[in-house]
């Protein structure tokens, strides 16, 4: 059994680095010494998880009952799919041992739902504002009254999804009827994601395994996982400077079952035709010499890409994460 000796590095999350190129040689020589080390039985693959912002609590003025949707609360967006985007002809994928019928793409949804807000009262209120904000900008829409104790917001575009850039709302300039007293302002925040199976919190993992009459299996393996929020934001106006990203199938021992790389040195992929569509990375491979037990194989993914101006991001998925005694 073949051992690894891995062609990228184990690396932590590095957002905003100054000298990008300094980085990821660093990085280079580190998962290289992982790669040393697996020979000896030792192998870790990991890396920081993106960072999702608490949400903190807040208490609403007794005139208002309530906000949709809460704070904290997660609004939920009907989307359109786009179909796939290739990778362009210059990026290098490779077969691994074992492996065969790699294909590595982005699978492309956009949001069709508007966000809403809305605004129950306890009592009539007159006058007032509904307004929303994403990454500290004003989200242009319509304000209406539909009755003396309700407001509502309708964005005229359909939202973004994202957990890390939440969206703000900020209710202000309402008054009680009775008396013309100013009711405080509200400002929440709130998350988005899709409804049903693009959802970001369900990754599709897909292994299709028989027999292959060598005492192993032979599996048919297909891996979507969402783009990290911060890669989905720069691939809006920027296109990457470079991308890389494998998923490989092993033990902590270093024993290699089957692996595929996608190595892009220069201008991977377009940009994103419209700025609120939303990417995942889909992996598919054909794997040949697989343990019949699934808990016996450790299988991961890890993925970075850095911008012409010098920003670095990477993300690491696990597959699969094995038992092992």
């Amino acid at each position: 059994m073949k051992k690894i000796l891995f062609q990228i590095a184990v690396s932590i999350s590095i957002l905003g680095t100054a000298n990008c190129g300094s980085q990821k040689d660093d990085a280079i020589k580190s998962f290289l010494t992982l790669g040393a080390l697996s020979q000896a039985g030792s192998l870790d693959r990991t890396a920081e998880p993106e960072t999702i912002p608490v949400i903190p609590e807040i208490t609403l003025p007794d005139s208002v009952q309530s906000v949709s949707p809460g704070n904290g609360s997660t609004f939920l967006l009907n989307w359109q799919d786009l179909g796939f985007k290739q990778f362009n002809a210059t990026c290098d994928l490779v077969d691994g041992e074992n492996t065969t019928s790699s294909l590595v793409q982005i699978k492309r949804i956009i949001p069709t739902s508007k966000i809403v807000l809305e605004l129950q009262f306890n009592e009539d209120v007159a006058g007032g504002n509904i307004q929303l904000f994403r990454k500290g900008v004003l989200v242009p829409g319509n304000f209406t009254r539909p009755d003396i104790r309700s407001a509502r917001f309708e964005s005229d575009q359909p939202g973004f999804s994202n957990f890390q850039f939440v969206y703000s709302g900020v209710a202000s300039g309402f008054t009680k009827a009775d008396g013309g007293a100013a009711i405080p302002s509200v400002t929440w925040q709130f998350y988005t994601d899709f409804n049903g199976e693009m959802q970001k919190d369900k990754e599709l993992i897909t292994e299709n395994c028989s027999p292959n009459g060598n005492g192993s299996n032979q599996c048919s393996v297909r891996i979507r996982q969402k783009l990290y929020d911060d890669v989905q934001s720069f691939v809006e106006s920027e296109q990457p400077y470079t991308f890389w990203t494998d998923m490989y199938y092993y033990n902590p021992g270093g024993d290699l079952f089957g692996y595929t790389t996608l190595d892009c040195p220069s201008n991977p992929i377009a940009i994103k035709e419209f700025a609120n569509e939303f990417w995942f990375l889909e992996t598919r491979a054909r794997l040949l010499n697989l343990p019949l037990d699934p808990n016996r194989v450790r299988a991961d993914s890890l993925t970075w890409t850095e911008t012409a101006s010098g920003e670095y991001f990477d993300q690491y998925y696990v597959i699969h994460p094995g038992e092992f005694e």
